[in-house]
């Protein structure tokens, strides 16, 4: 890169004033072409920082705004935990819930069972109770609501290659959902 910003500077000097074939010359845009470089470099860390996913060492800043832990994880799960905490601006709609879920890596959709109602309802329609217009059901469609696995390019050098979150879009929905509801997972 250094040869590119070096011709590049030689090649915008004014031909009659300055002999860029000198020693001298050659030197001085030598010297202009490496700062640039280092500019460059640095410009191309701070676009990288601007997602957690490319952040590399400056994700340990995303963990300190968003108050995250990072102690015994590994990148990958690190970066999920800022990604989530960056989507979870709160809600209560189903769109909501289903874009939190995939930004676990889990695919959703989200029932919500209707009472039955002599009427409106016929045959062969599932007989829910007064009770169950608090429920939502939960389809995982795909993904896996536990376990979590190793991806080339989003973990990093001695990361596990297989881990279980111990739950998290369960924990998460149970400490996001109304309080008066009740979810249930199935895994489809």
């Amino acid at each position: 890169m250094t040869r590119d910003y070096q011709q590049k500077l030689l090649n915008l000097l004014p031909p009659v004033a300055y002999d860029v074939a000198a020693e001298a010359v050659k030197r001085e845009m030598a010297f202009d072409a490496a700062a640039l470089t280092t500019v460059d470099r640095q410009s191309q860390r701070v676009t990288d920082a601007l997602h957690p996913a490319t952040a590399g060492a400056l994700l340990l800043d995303y963990e300190r705004v968003y108050g995250l832990d990072y102690r015994g994880k590994t990148v990958q799960q690190r970066t999920a935990d800022v990604l989530a905490k960056i989507n979870a601006t709160g809600g209560l709609s189903r769109r909501y819930f289903i874009e939190l879920a995939a930004a676990h890596g889990v695919e959703i959709s989200i029932e919500e069972p209707r009472v039955f109602r002599a009427g409106s309802n016929g045959v062969g329609d599932s007989l829910w109770d007064e009770d169950s217009k608090y429920l939502w059901i939960v389809n995982v469609l795909s993904g896996d609501i536990n376990a979590r696995y190793f991806q080339a390019g989003a973990g990093a050098a001695g990361d596990t290659l297989s881990y279980f979150n111990e739950g998290s879009v369960l924990t998460l929905f149970e400490r996001l959902k109304p309080a008066h509801s009740r979810c249930i997972f199935r895994q489809i």
